[in-house]
């Protein structure tokens, strides 16, 4: 029987997906969070102005470094996944140009 093996781009691949669920989840818990909320004027630590879909709510500077790190993170992992594909996609072509001699 052969030995099973996973293909370390797959693998990566299968790692960047798993990290997108938590950091999405938390982008939308926080969203709702802040506009659950509804502030209408900045009261104690909330001085950050924020824009929602039901207009501006203003937040701390706790949640804006959050959302912060949130998007940092987001944009990270998709632009893995693109370079991920790229590399990929020029291993491919670069199997296919090489010619075979018997």
């Amino acid at each position: 029987m052969k030995p099973w093996r996973v293909a370390p781009s797959l693998l990566l691949q299968c790692v960047l997906v798993a990290a997108c669920v938590p950091t999405a989840t938390f982008m939308l818990w926080l969203s709702d969070h802040v506009t659950a909320r509804a502030i209408l004027q900045p009261v104690g630590p909330y001085v950050v102005p924020y824009t929602t879909h039901g207009g501006t709510v203003f937040i701390s500077k706790t949640e804006w470094t959050e959302e912060t790190l949130g998007w940092v993170v987001s944009f990270t992992l998709v632009a893995g996944q693109l370079l991920l594909n790229r590399s990929k996609r020029r291993v491919r072509s670069g199997a296919q140009s090489e010619p075979t001699t018997r």
